[in-house]
C-alpha cells in the first residue's frame, strides 16, 4: 500500500497532466485505475518496499536503474502494460517534479536523472523478459495468469496454489526454473499466495497467521472477536484544548514560527549548523556544539518518526 506522500503525488500528477497540452492524459491512460496510473502506483510502492525509498520526490544517483532494472524487472509482472508504461510514467513524474519545483533538495541533478532514466529505459524490456533473474513471486504470478486464473478470485488463486503445492517435479521445474537449482527445498514446499505476496513454507510448518485467509462468516477467531464498544468523545472545545497542550503540537507551532517566511537548507536538505542550533533552542532540545554529522539533526525529529512498522514481503 502506498504511503500518503506517494498517494498525493499520484493525484497531483493526474491533475497536472489534465492542464497541459504537451502530455496526452487520455493516451497515457491517467484516469484513476487506468494502466498508466496503476504502473506509477506499483513502481512507487516497489521503491517503498524493496528500495527503502518512501519519498517520491527524492531521487539519488542510480535510483532509476535500481527501480526499473534491478527491482521491477525481476519482481513485477507485465500487468497494466508495465514494460510499455513503466519508463514513460517515471518520465512524466520527473517532468511533474521539475515543472512544479517539487524535487527534494538532496536529489541528483535533473539533467543527469533524465539521462539515467533514458539508459534504464533502453534496458528495461530485455530485463523484464529475462527469466534467469525472475524472483519467486513473479514466476508464480506469471504461471497463474498463463493458466487463466483471475487474480481477483481468492478461491481460484487458493485452488491454484493447492494444486501447485501437490504438483510433480516436472511441473514445478517448468514454473520455478533456475530457482530450483539455487533453492532445491522449493521442491517440497507448500505455496501460499496472499495479494502480492508468495510464501514457500517448509513441510510440517504451519501457515503464519498473517498469511492465513480469514473469512468473517466462518473463521472462528473472527466470530469470537468481541465488538469494540462505542467511545464517547469529549466536546470539541475540550479536544482542541488537549491538542494545543500536546508536546508534539507545541513543537510544530514553534517550528512553524521559527521557519517564518523560509529558511535556507544544505545540499542534503538539512538546516545549516547555525540554524540547527537555533531550531533546537526554539524546540527546547539540545544538539552538540559542533553540528556536522546529519545524524545530529535526528534529535529534532519526533520520536514517532524514528521507527517504521515492519511488513512481510515474500518472493
Amino acid at each position: 500500500m502506498l504511503n500518503s506522500a506517494s498517494v498525493r503525488i499520484v493525484r497531483d500528477v493526474r491533475e497536472w497532466l489534465s492542464g497541459r497540452a504537451d502530455h496526452d492524459a487520455a493516451d497515457m491512460d491517467w484516469l484513476p485505475g487506468g494502466n498508466a496510473v496503476c504502473c506509477l502506483e506499483i513502481l512507487l510502492e516497489a521503491r517503498e518496499n524493496w528500495l527503502n525509498s518512501p519519498d517520491p520526490t527524492l531521487w539519488k544517483t542510480g535510483d532509476a536503474h535500481r527501480l526499473l532494472v534491478d527491482t521491477a524487472a525481476p519482481r513485477l509482472t507485465d500487468g497494466y502494460r508495465l514494460p510499455e508504461h513503466g519508463p514513460a510514467v517515471l518520465r512524466v513524474l520527473v517532468d511533474f517534479l521539475d515543472d512544479t519545483d517539487r524535487f527534494h533538495p538532496a536529489s541528483m541533478r535533473i539533467a543527469a536523472l533524465r539521462k539515467e532514466l533514458d539508459r534504464a529505459t533502453a534496458k528495461f524490456p530485455t530485463a523484464m523478459a529475462d527469466e534467469s533473474v525472475w524472483r519467486l513471486a513473479k514466476r508464480i504470478f506469471v504461471a497463474i495468469r498463463a493458466d487463466g486464473v483471475d487474480l481477483a478470485d481468492d478461491a481460484a488463486v487458493d485452488a491454484w496454489a493447492a494444486a501447485f503445492s501437490a504438483a510433480p517435479t516436472e511441473r514445478r521445474r517448468a514454473v520455478l526454473g533456475v530457482l530450483l537449482d539455487r533453492q532445491p527445498e522449493l521442491l517440497t514446499c507448500q505455496f501460499v499466495i496472499r495479494d502480492s505476496q508468495v510464501a514457500a513454507i517448509a513441510p510440517g510448518v504451519p501457515v503464519p497467521p498473517q498469511l492465513r485467509r480469514h473469512h468473517p462468516d466462518t473463521c472462528q477467531d473472527c466470530l469470537e472477536a468481541p465488538a469494540n464498544p462505542p467511545v464517547a468523545l469529549p466536546p470539541i472545545n475540550e479536544l482542541a484544548d488537549a491538542a494545543r497542550e500536546s508536546v508534539l503540537m507545541r513543537k510544530m507551532v514553534a517550528c512553524g514560527r521559527w521557519a517564518g517566511s523560509g529558511r535556507g537548507v544544505t545540499k542534503q536538505g538539512l538546516p545549516p549548523a547555525a540554524d540547527t542550533r537555533s531550531l533546537a533552542a526554539a524546540l527546547g532540545v539540545e544538539v552538540r556544539d559542533s553540528v556536522r554529522d546529519p545524524r545530529d539533526h535526528l534529535v529534532l525529529a519526533p520520536a514517532s518518526n524514528s521507527r517504521r512498522s515492519a511488513a512481510i514481503w515474500c518472493g
